[in-house]
């Protein structure tokens, strides 16, 4: 079997069906294109190593060059569970840079809400600010998935595949409870070309921060400033691992000054 017929029948496997279908298989085929449609019992660890330096030197990103490594990754364990082949290359992975976390203050929240905008974008706002959810998972939500009794949102189509519900404060419930059928019935180019109007009255347009996750950031941060304990906000915000969530445990001083004052006792 070559490459290109193991990346084929990966895709029937696993990939077919899901959100990232075609990117998966693309990123296959990437690889393809880069070492050769070899069989796949030739594919080694210099064939891999050579195409990681090759695309770190045309500037691709430790993100990128991962995702291209997961789709090899993903065709060989499939390979070696059907038995094509006795072993699998070790592939290493990019080590990726964690990236700054930035968020509004509360400042900053007042003064981009009160900018002019159209209603429903202001709606949108509010609802990523207090929820955490990720634009995406916004646009997606629907009247019949708000429960205004119990103050919470159902989210059932989320990035990793997993549903969970997320509480509503009263003006996140105020800005959604009257909507019928889809909530926010835009597209993702109409609130980032909306978004882009809002990041030039606020003189942030060259700000790469300032972007729609950070709504999502700024809610993480103010659960963990306000105490909330990660468990409860990797749920909240629907992170798979921890590790994830533990990137905004250092943004609360008061987690370092408890700990102190245990050993100042």
């Amino acid at each position: 079997m070559i490459l290109s017929e193991l990346l084929e029948e990966t895709y029937r496997r696993y990939w077919k069906g899901s959100k990232d279908a075609q990117k998966s298989w693309r990123n296959g085929q990437m690889v393809i294109e880069a070492i050769g449609d070899l069989k796949v019992g030739e594919v080694e660890e210099i064939h891999i190593d050579k195409y990681v330096d090759s695309l770190r030197n045309q500037g691709k990103k430790a993100g990128t060059i991962n995702r291209k490594l997961a789709a090899l990754s993903r065709m060989l364990i499939h390979a070696s569970r059907m038995r094509y082949i006795d072993r699998v290359p070790s592939i290493v992975r990019v080590k990726e840079p964690k990236g700054r976390i930035c968020w509004l203050s509360h400042d900053e929240e007042a003064e981009l809400l009160a900018l002019p905008m159209d209603d429903w974008m202001g709606n949108l706002i509010v609802v990523l600010l207090d929820t955490g959810m990720r634009l995406g998972e916004a646009l997606k939500l629907h009247s019949k998935d708000v429960d205004a009794h119990h103050k919470l949102v159902h989210l059932w189509d989320t990035k990793n595949g997993d549903s969970r519900s997320v509480p509503l404060t009263v003006r996140a419930l105020d800005a959604i409870r009257f909507a019928e059928g889809q909530v926010f019935p835009h597209s993702s180019v109409d609130c980032h070309r909306k978004w882009d109007v809002l990041r030039a009255a606020m003189n942030r347009s060259d700000d790469p921060h300032f972007v729609f996750h950070m709504l999502r950031h700024t809610c993480a941060s103010r659960l963990v400033q306000g105490g909330v304990q990660i468990p409860v906000i990797q749920q909240w915000l629907g992170h798979t691992n921890i590790q994830t969530t533990m990137r905004y445990a250092h943004i609360s001083p008061d987690n370092l000054s408890s700990a102190r004052e245990v050993l100042e006792k």
